[in-house]
């Protein structure tokens, strides 16, 4: 029976014989083999100290042993190893077995696995020491109090928060919560009551009382502690927030008081009469910065006469009493130096009066302890005069006082600068309106516009007509229309830059059609509603025009005149002066005077070919009735006199003349080509030039290339290449200057040769502008230009989206600021639409996000409106040529800037999903400038749970105050102002 219940048994059995060596196993049972892994074959025979494995440094291996030689019981846990060497915990129990004489006989073991046990202690022992750390080294508070108030638990951070030496000494003297710790009892009782419903809560802002009575905020997270389902005390943690109140608190009279400041500036803004403006500053800065009396003083007369133009807080009777009103230095700092003045005491300052009794005031005089003066000085430095507060008590005024004074007494100066210029204005406005009606001049004012709203009797009589014929038309309807888009261009010019003068000339149509060459200057008005108003002043330059075309006339005879006497005088003087030296260095046969000869020889000859390329650049308008082909080659010549040592090469395809020039055009392109080949001969270094006129894809070419040193055309851009753009658009074509360092340099002239073909290759442009004006004007230009065709206008997102579904477009100008959206976004659907096509940005606002974001979607350059509108049909030239208008680094900058942008965007989002449905709500309520109590009401909330939303707003979206919560929710579109 006993072999069979030990046979049985679940737990594993060994028997050892301590009489045999090293005490082997004698027997095991099945539970054993079991445990083990080891059958009891394998195991008869040994120590059983080989399920131990290496891991013999055990301290309960020493009472085991201590027990086996003492023959004893003993029970322990030890780390034993299966067959498999997998770790099991092992309780063994050792007993002897003895017989009837008391003689040991065999050792008996059982083993019971408490791996699961073991793990389980460990666990809760790991759990308890962590618990343990947490609890004493936390920076929060961690409380236990019963539901009576009693404080039965608290870490060393609860401690310190209520300012005791100790927990032990916390516990010790804290017998009632509410009554000791918290400012008002109530609140501790309102606490319980919501744990008591809510069984939890977070962010319980509460005000509490320290040790030495100071008082602190505090944030409460608790949760209430229950036995058989009733509460029976509160346990916790709490946060000092003290500094953040603080912050919140300064924050918000910091908003109040720059609330209070705007709403002053609108009262000033909106006065014109000086005597009022002067009060109303006074009475608001004695309330906001709460000085019992208030004055505003000016200078007259001499240095030591003030007058009082304003009083607040007492009359005028009392303030004649006020010692201060003499002449004083504290004044002269702020009247002449332009200082302010600031004392606690103004009673203590050695400067204070002039007078020994009272410290310097006399007997009955108003008593003022805290001083604050504010200078009040115009824009043009002029100082309009003082604003002078008081109290009778010291230390008053700080440096909030004196800022809110100084930011009115700025405001202030505003203020009465433009009262000034409004008398100034309504004194002179019956002289102007004499000056404008009667001035021989022709006056015109515009609308922002355009339109006519005034022309003087002179100005509608020089046209051919009456007043009442042009006020309320467009001016652009007189204007000649090849000027239109000029003339839109300077007045839009005028109109975004206030203060600027737009100059320009153009010619006006008079009521018969006669044209009326003008000169006009421009500036821009703002009037009293905000609004905008152009004062045009013309002049008639007919007369002058007429002049100059004839002057032009006799400066191309003088020219001609001129080229004659060089040819026929000055380089026939030096061909024979070149011809005498040649004779001489002949008959000198050799020596120094040979090589002086020489020299002299050579420096003519390079004043000989100088003349003949002045004689021929001079001629080239006597020379229009020769072919192109002919003065080419003319030119390709002279060129090589000059430059014997290099081969100046000259190709000219069959079939390109005759050119699509007029004869002005013709000689325009041949000194385009002479600006090149200078170029190339006097600073390439090159051995071989080639001078390349044909046609090539319906276009005109014509080149000048070198294999000279070359340069970076990003980095050169002199008078010449200037020029040469200049002529080449004049032409109607496009010029392009290709060029690597060591690798020579390419002049490419380009123009459309008209016909179907070329309109089928001119590139496409779509104007995206929403305002209408400026897109005509820039399309008109763009228009004019042969290899240019404007496809499609749009003034919003969708009206271009539409043009592009419609058809391909090559180069879209988009404006970033449109009505429904931003104009970036279009860059990505005309890619998608033709990859190969390029944006150009013109917008007036050039935010760096902004286009940080357009070149990150694909935008190629950027351009501001102001540019010149040439500049925006060479941009759009350069880009259809393959040019790069930003630079790459430029482009890299812009890239890493949009980056971080967006990352900051993308934590922003990240931070607006954590918000709850009801905390989204919380954030809406206060966007339509509802309080915490209002907030309550409306979602039928308590205000306590109101505070606790409130606080987890702030903590995920990483600010300290409603006014942060508000405004980043405003600007990521969590919530919108209605």
């Amino acid at each position: 029976m006993l072999a069979l219940a030990v046979s049985a048994s679940p737990h594993g059995i060994l028997i050892t014989d301590p009489n045999r060596p090293d005490d082997p196993i004698v027997y095991v049972n099945p539970a054993f083999e079991k445990l083990t892994g080891y059958a009891a074959e394998e195991v008869l025979g040994r120590n059983c100290r080989f399920l131990q494995g290496d891991d013999r440094n055990q301290a309960a291996l020493s009472e085991v042993r201590a027990a086996l030689r003492e023959g004893r019981e003993c029970r322990v846990v030890l780390r034993n190893y299966k067959k498999d060497g997998t770790l099991f915990y092992n309780e063994l129990s050792i007993s002897p077995a003895r017989d009837g004489s008391g003689r040991l006989l065999n050792f008996v073991g059982v083993q019971e696995d408490v791996t699961e046990r073991k793990r389980t202690e460990d666990a809760l022992r790991e759990a308890e020491e962590k618990y343990h750390s947490i609890f004493e080294n936390s920076i929060e508070g961690i409380f236990q109090t019963s539901l009576d108030g009693r404080l039965l638990a608290a870490n060393p951070a609860m401690a310190r928060i209520f300012g005791y030496d100790s927990p032990e000494e916390m516990i010790e003297e804290v017998v009632d919560v509410g009554e000791q710790l918290y400012e008002d009892p109530a609140r501790r009782r309102e606490l319980a009551g919501i744990l008591e419903e809510r069984d939890a809560v977070s962010g319980f802002e509460i005000r509490v009382r320290r040790k030495d009575g100071s008082l602190v905020w505090i944030s409460t997270n608790a949760r209430a502690l229950r036995k058989d389902g009733r509460m029976v005390g509160i346990q916790g943690t709490v946060e000092d927030i003290s500094e953040r109140k603080r912050a919140e608190e300064a924050l918000r009279e910091g908003t109040e008081t720059l609330e209070k400041l705007n709403h002053v500036g609108q009262l000033l803004s909106s006065e014109l009469d000086g005597q009022k403006l002067a009060q109303a500053v006074t009475d608001e800065a004695t309330k906001l910065i709460g000085a019992s009396f208030g004055a505003f003083l000016n200078t007259v007369g001499g240095d030591d006469s003030y007058t009082l133009r304003a009083i607040s807080g007492l009359s005028h009777e009392a303030f004649s009493q006020f010692h201060m009103a003499r002449k004083i230095r504290v004044f002269d700092t702020a009247f002449k130096n332009r200082e302010v003045v600031r004392s606690d005491d103004i009673r203590e300052e050695p400067d204070y009066g002039d007078l020994p009794a009272y410290g310097g005031a006399p007997e009955g005089t108003l008593p003022v302890a805290s001083y604050l003066a504010v200078p009040v000085v115009s824009r043009s430095e002029e100082v309009l005069g003082g604003l002078f507060f008081g109290h009778p008590e010291p230390g008053v005024f700080g440096e909030r006082e004196e800022g809110i004074a100084t930011a009115l007494a700025a405001q202030a100066a505003v203020a009465l600068d433009n009262a000034r210029l409004f008398e100034s204005v309504r004194e002179s406005e019956e002289r102007y309106r004499v000056l404008y009606e009667d001035n021989p001049s022709m006056y015109f004012t515009l609308d922002s516009e355009g339109t006519v709203l005034s022309v003087n009797r002179f100005g509608a009589e020089n046209l051919g007509y009456k007043p009442d014929e042009l006020i309320g038309r467009p001016v652009l309807e007189i204007f000649h229309e090849d000027d239109k888009a000029n003339v839109r261009r300077h007045l839009d010019a005028c109109l975004r830059n206030p203060g600027s003068l737009g100059l320009w000339e153009a010619r006006k149509i008079s009521k018969d059609g006669s044209i009326l060459w003008v000169e006009e200057r421009a500036s821009v008005v703002r009037t009293a509603g905000g609004g905008q108003i152009a004062l045009v002043v013309c002049e008639d330059i007919s007369e002058r025009k007429r002049a100059g075309e004839a002057l032009r006339e006799v400066r191309d005879a003088e020219r001609a005149r001129i080229a004659r006497d060089i040819h026929d005088e000055a380089l026939q003087d030096i061909v024979h002066a070149l011809q005498q030296i040649q004779i001489g260095k002949a008959l000198a046969g050799g020596g120094r005077n040979a090589a002086d000869l020489d020299e002299a020889s050579a420096a003519l000859k390079r004043s000989v070919e100088g003349l003949r390329s002045a004689i021929y650049d001079l001629r080239l308008e006597e020379h229009r009735n020769r072919g192109f082909s002919e003065m080419l080659a003319s030119l390709v010549r002279m060129n090589r006199r000059r430059s014997p040592e290099r081969e100046i090469k000259l190709s000219m395809a069959e079939g390109v003349t005759p050119l699509p020039l007029d004869k002005d055009g013709q000689v325009e392109l041949l000194r385009i080509l002479q600006e090149a080949l200078t170029n190339a001969r006097c600073h390439s270094g090159a051995q071989t030039i080639s001078v390349t006129v044909e046609t090539s894809g319906n276009k005109l070419r014509a080149e000048v290339s070198d294999d000279g040193r070359g340069f970076d055309p990003l980095e050169t851009s002199g008078m010449g290449t200037r020029n040469m753009r200049e002529r080449a658009r004049a032409l109607g074509g496009s010029l392009s200057v290709k060029s690597r360092r060591g690798e020579g340099t390419t002049v490419c002239f380009e123009m459309p040769l008209g016909g179907k073909d070329a309109e089928e290759d001119a590139a496409r442009i779509l104007l995206v502008e929403d305002h209408a004006s400026f897109r005509q004007a820039v399309a008109s230009v763009l228009d004019r230009a042969p290899e240019l065709e404007v496809v499609g206008q749009a003034g919003s997102l969708r009206e271009a989206r539409e043009v592009l579904r419609k058809g391909d477009v090559d180069v879209a100008i988009v404006d970033l600021g449109l009505p429904d959206g931003y104009g970036g976004e279009l860059v990505k659907d005309l890619r998608g639409a033709n990859p190969e096509a390029q944006a150009l940005v013109l917008s007036a606002t050039l935010d760096r996000s902004e286009i940080a974001r357009a070149v990150e979607y694909g935008a190629a350059g950027v351009l501001h409106k102001t540019v010149g509108m040439d500049e925006v049909v060479d941009a759009v030239r350069r880009l259809r040529a393959g040019e790069t208008l930003m630079p790459l680094s430029e482009v890299v900058e812009l890239l890493r800037f949009a980056g971080t942008r967006r990352k900051e965007e993308q934590e922003a989002r990240e931070a607006l999903a954590q918000l709850t449905p009801r905390e989204r709500e919380v954030l809406q309520a206060l966007a339509e400038g509802l309080d915490g109590r209002e907030i309550s009401e409306r979602l039928n909330i308590s205000a306590t749970t109101e505070r606790n939303h409130m606080a987890r707003i702030l903590a995920k979206l990483g600010v300290h105050s409603r006014l942060q919560a508000l405004v980043f929710a405003l600007r990521y579109g969590a919530a919108e102002i209605r």
